[in-house]
């Protein structure tokens, strides 16, 4: 007798840098729930003959509607994927989870035009963001950023590039910027944007905020507030500040 086949069952959705729920746009998720994957977890790695990141990782496989996800990481409870550019424009779209013959229950999710979240160490969208200060180095409470100085964040859920992203992709020498507007605060204060879109070297899907604090910016531990196309980001993480 053959044994029967696996249950995938999701039980969660979230943006991977904000651990934010709500709606999707394009960029990483998180995906929560039992039998999703392998019991130890597998990392992505760029296909050579492709180049691109493959949409099945150890049997699992992730779809948004007919399109096909990336996935960065998969184990049993867990499956961090890019939500495809594909699904941009349209209101709401169905996910599935596949994996070894199993399909899990379809999901409903809400599609947004944006929907930012700054990624950061603790991995849960809580305490310092992953992000560097202008001389390179990692900002933190022991390494804080200077007023007037660049800092550069790395977040999610940014939406369209110019030029396009592509599903799968790892972002070249070209710079691919948002095509929606973007601003930032710090602690409150506006920031000047230099630039934000695509982050050179990683999975299209992840992007980079290049920003200049104002001079009146608050010392200390404070949140920046990323906003795209009207729609701002989380603000639970935090940078710090001389």
């Amino acid at each position: 007798m053959s044994a029967a086949a696996p249950s995938v069952v999701v039980t969660s959705v979230t943006n991977s840098a904000s651990g934010a729920f709500g709606s999707i746009a394009p960029g990483e998720i998180t995906i929560k729930g039992t039998g999703l994957g392998p019991v130890a977890g597998v990392s992505f790695s760029v296909d050579p003959t492709t180049g691109m990141v493959d949409t099945t990782l150890s049997g699992s496989r992730v779809s948004f509607g007919s399109f096909a996800a990336p996935i960065t990481y998969t184990s049993a409870s867990q499956i961090n994927a890019i939500v495809p550019y594909e699904i941009a424009g349209q209101s709401a779209v169905v996910m599935e989870v596949q994996y070894q013959g199993a399909v899990s229950a379809g999901t409903l999710l809400q599609v947004a035009s944006a929907a930012p979240g700054a990624f950061t160490f603790s991995g849960t969208g809580s305490g310092q963001a992953t992000a560097a200060n202008q001389d390179g180095s990692l900002n933190g409470p022991s390494n804080p950023a200077a007023k007037g100085s660049y800092v550069t964040i790395y977040f999610t859920g940014g939406g369209q590039t110019n030029p396009p992203g592509v599903t799968g992709s790892v972002t070249g020498a070209v710079l691919k910027w948002l095509t929606q507007a973007v601003s930032a605060a710090v602690g409150g204060k506006p920031a000047t944007v230099a630039f934000d879109g695509a982050a050179p070297t990683f999975v299209d899907g992840v992007g980079q905020l290049n920003i200049q604090l104002a001079n009146g910016t608050p010392s200390g531990t404070q949140a920046p507030v990323i906003t795209v196309g009207g729609v701002n980001s989380p603000a639970t993480a935090t940078i710090s500040i001389q």
